[in-house]
């Protein structure tokens, strides 16, 4: 069950992120308690998705499968609305992570193409008005999706036998709560 608790903690944590650099990357901030609740919902069900498919993995094949599917379909509302544009960067970048038994060039040009937008949105934004608050609103929007590609481990990794995935563990439980902490700090001073 703490692996199941440390995921949940861990698309909380991603979802407040979520939520802080959107407010500052946007030319027109609002604050809705309505849009935080559905934008950090969607990171926690991630979380419970990623969760599953960890518990699942070290069971048969069939437990696998299910638990994966299981954690396929709770990462699917993370791409609703804007979310959209990321599920190509999140699954090809996932999976040049994760399937490690993979021809390196497949890998690489996975990697490579998952690439392609969010450098795109980095670049677009940079060539509008920038300010400090918009440079820490694109460094907080690339690592959530650099953690979202970690994240999605359990789904996008080879079979493991009866050994359950690894997972973020305490230490990327601490690290993520910093990052709460810092973007509310940086939410509140802007």
């Amino acid at each position: 069950m703490p692996l199941l608790v440390n995921r949940l903690l861990f698309g909380l944590a991603l979802g407040a992120i979520s939520r802080v650099w959107m407010r500052l990357i946007s030319n027109e901030p609002e604050f809705s308690w309505d849009g935080t609740v559905v934008v950090v919902g969607t990171f926690v069900l991630s979380g419970l998705g990623t969760g599953i498919s960890s518990m699942m993995s070290a069971g048969g094949r069939r437990s696998d499968r299910i638990g994966r599917g299981a954690g396929l379909v709770l990462l699917l509302p993370l791409f609703g609305a804007a979310g959209a544009q990321m599920m190509p960067t999140v699954i090809l970048g996932s999976l040049s992570v994760h399937r490690k038994t993979w021809n390196p060039w497949i890998r690489v040009l996975f990697g490579l193409l998952a690439l392609i937008l969010p450098v795109g949105i980095v670049i677009e934004e940079l060539l509008g008005e920038v300010s400090f608050r918009r440079v820490v609103g694109l460094l907080m929007f690339t690592a959530t999706y650099v953690a979202v590609v970690f994240m999605t481990a359990p789904i996008f990794h080879p079979r493991r036998t009866g050994t359950p995935s690894r997972d973020t563990g305490l230490i990327g439980v601490l690290l993520i709560a910093v990052g709460v902490l810092l973007a509310l700090a940086l939410w509140l001073l802007t």
